[in-house]
């Protein structure tokens, strides 16, 4: 059955393959929860579209029926509607720069800087939080990534769809994934930890709260970014 059949419009589900270093222990704690998949939830939210009705009934579900999960959003956006800033228990709250904008287009790299610096800044004046983590828009970086997300206080990378990237020992960690197409598939994950799905403000809500629900129905534990890296990377401030 494919997740597009659930309703969740350009919904991704990803399992981790292989890290390009050693893992450190509290990633994958070895204990028996450590065979249960997990599964992160990624919600983007894009433009303005659906706004501000898709973040109010997001946040009501969210309080029905909580899920850790994380939402990547600009700082724009967060100006516009800080409602959209879910200060909900084991919500993650990232940033995607300033605008939604490809980070390469910018070719100065301390305008890059700047834009990846105020769209964090935005988000925690806003909503009252310190956030640590950062997908860039349209997923697109280029080699001054790692530099401009470690001079802007930032330790978790979820850009690509390819790896995500954790702040660890002084370097950033790459960890990399594998795309799934259905919701079979998540069966038979090969001894496979980690999955990950994404949406954005154009699914709407229903389907997406359905196709967690169908998620549910496998043996698996959701997670956040923080249970990946291994100490909060969302935290409130007031």
């Amino acid at each position: 059955m494919k997740i597009i059949y659930l309703g969740a419009i350009s919904t991704s589900i990803v399992v981790i393959l292989g890290m390009a270093m050693v893992v450190p222990a509290f990633i994958f704690p070895a204990t028996g929860e450590s065979e249960k998949l997990k599964v992160l939830v990624q919600l983007e939210i894009k433009e303005n579209y659906n706004l501000p009705y898709w973040c109010t009934d997001f946040r009501e579900e969210l309080e029905k029926d909580p899920i850790k999960s994380v939402v990547f959003l600009t700082g724009k956006i967060a100006e516009s509607y800080p409602e959209c800033i879910f200060l909900v228990e084991g919500v993650d709250i990232g940033s995607q720069g300033y605008q939604y904008q490809s980070i390469p287009e910018i070719t100065d790299y301390l305008q890059q800087l700047s834009q990846i610096k105020e769209g964090k800044e935005t988000i925690e004046v806003v909503g009252g939080v310190e956030s640590k983590l950062f997908k860039a828009p349209y997923g697109i970086t280029d080699q001054n990534i790692y530099s401009l997300l470690t001079r802007s206080g930032i330790v978790a990378d979820f850009s690509s769809e390819q790896q995500y990237n954790l702040y660890i020992g002084g370097q950033f960690v790459k960890f990399d994934i594998l795309t799934i197409e259905s919701m079979e598939e998540l069966e038979n994950t090969n001894g496979y930890q980690i999955a990950t799905v994404s949406f954005d403000n154009s699914n709407s809500v229903i389907s997406i709260f359905n196709t967690i629900e169908e998620i549910k129905k496998h043996d698996v534990k959701f997670v956040n970014p923080s249970d990946l890296y291994g100490k909060a990377l969302t935290t409130r401030v007031n």
